[in-house]
């Protein structure tokens, strides 16, 4: 409708114009509202997807195998398992540090070898020596998978002992081989201990080659065990043969036959003992000698005194087996006349220790041990014929996987002549496991 006056439309009132611009303001909120939140909201939903995106993946394994964690707890001590398959493995070994002070010249440092101690009245007699070195340090692998006839095992270890080392300027040490077998149910196939001796009855000791009269030998063969894990167990098997004679060397001729080795071991609540027998050929061009040895050993439980408690022995027989003792060198095991025939070393060894626990992280061993060689006539005069061992020490594991220990040893020597020698050497020790 015009106006009468002007011909324009009317003025609106008031309340009409107030109406209109609320009308606009809320349609102007409402499109600033929309701007602001939806992405707001956009972006919340974005942020919650990859969220649930990631918690999702963080319950998936990492890496190419979707039905194995990357990292989880082996089936043995201390190892992992194997993404996709069905073994595990561990790399494990130790640092030792051994430091030792001679009040007498004892000849080879790094460990107690009688073979090596001055005669009295020598030029090296009563001297003083010390060393520390970390030689007999190790470094393992172990791997293990279940099959259906049995569980299957490699392991390999390697030791620091190795003759090639440089101590004049940076003290490196050359590898050295102690472990490499295969195991497949009861039978195991390699290097490794010799059936022959008995690893678990070898006391605690800070000197590394351990009592006097102990067979220790690593030695490549296939063996068979039953009944490890049990109480009753038996086994044997073939080693390599090492026999070194004396004499007319140039005579001797490798050995055609393995040593054959077996044992049986009976255990119980009051610990266990274990008897083992091997045979020894020994061959010249006009011989052909087998000898053998015998070995009992064991370890008693000694509650009565005090918890865990233990008595060691082992005591071994036999001839033309030295090579199986860790504390000789070579050509001790008979002689080689010169027309070819061999005579054999009767060999009596054997030690006894005692375990004493002060505590449930310190404890001592005391043992006695010893070693004779009747050897046949002719040998070298000077040539090592017998000797004795005694020694204590206190060995303390504070925290786990690390031990302290300080022993005191005291040797005497006697040489086919009936020269003698001895010596007296503090050894320090501390290791590191891992």
């Amino acid at each position: 409708m015009q106006s009468i006056y002007t011909g324009k439309r009317p003025i609106h009132s008031f309340g009409e114009r107030l109406q209109k611009e609320h009308l606009r303001l809320t349609a102007f909120m409402c499109f600033l509202g929309l701007t602001l939140v939806l992405p707001v909201i956009t972006y919340g939903q974005d942020q919650q997807r990859k969220q649930d995106s990631l918690r999702e993946k963080s319950r998936q394994p990492l890496g190419r195998f979707p039905d194995d964690a990357v990292v989880t707890r082996g089936s043995f001590d201390r190892s992992i398992n194997v993404p996709g398959t069905s073994g595990a493995f561990r790399v494990g070994g130790n640092v030792i540090v051994n430091t030792n002070y001679d009040f007498d010249n004892l000849g080879f440092q790094d460990i107690s070898f009688q073979p090596t101690i001055p005669l009295d009245g020598s030029s090296e007699d009563g001297e003083n020596q010390f060393r520390t070195h970390v030689r007999f340090s190790k470094m393992n692998f172990d791997y293990r998978t279940p099959t259906r006839v049995g569980e299957f095992r490699v392991f390999i270890e390697f030791d620091f002992f190795n003759p090639a080392q440089n101590e004049e300027f940076v003290n490196d040490y050359g590898l050295r081989l102690r472990h490499a077998t295969a195991e497949l149910g009861n039978w195991k196939f390699g290097q490794f201990w010799s059936g022959f001796m008995d690893v678990f009855s070898q006391p605690e000791t800070a000197d590394p080659g351990g009592p006097l009269g102990l067979p220790s030998k690593r030695n490549p063969g296939i063996f068979y065990v039953k009944g490890e894990r049990s109480a009753n167990a038996f086994g044997f098997g073939i080693e390599n043969p090492t026999t070194d004679l004396s004499g007319e060397t140039d005579l001797q001729k490798s050995e055609s036959l393995p040593s054959f080795v077996g044992f049986y071991k009976i255990s119980g609540s009051w610990g266990y003992a274990r008897f083992a027998a091997m045979s020894v050929q020994q061959r010249s061009t006009e011989d052909d000698l087998i000898t053998g040895a015998v070995h009992l050993s064991g370890r008693l439980n000694l509650p009565f005194i005090k918890e865990h408690d233990n008595l060691a022995y082992g005591f071994q027989a036999g001839e033309g087996f030295t090579h199986y003792y860790s504390s000789f060198v070579v050509d001790l095991d008979g002689i080689i006349r010169a027309d070819g025939q061999i005579e054999s070393t009767r060999v009596l060894g054997g030690f006894v220790a005692y375990q004493h626990w002060w505590s449930e992280r310190a404890r001592s061993t005391f043992n006695v041990s010893f070693l004779d060689l009747d050897h046949p006539s002719g040998f070298n005069p000077l040539a090592y014929a017998n000797g004795y061992r005694l020694s204590g020490n206190l060995v303390i594991t504070p925290i786990r996987d690390f031990t302290i220990g300080a022993e005191l040893n005291y040797d005497t020597i006697e040489t086919f002549d009936g020269s003698q020698g001895e010596g007296l050497r503090l050894e320090f020790v501390t290791r590191f496991d891992f």
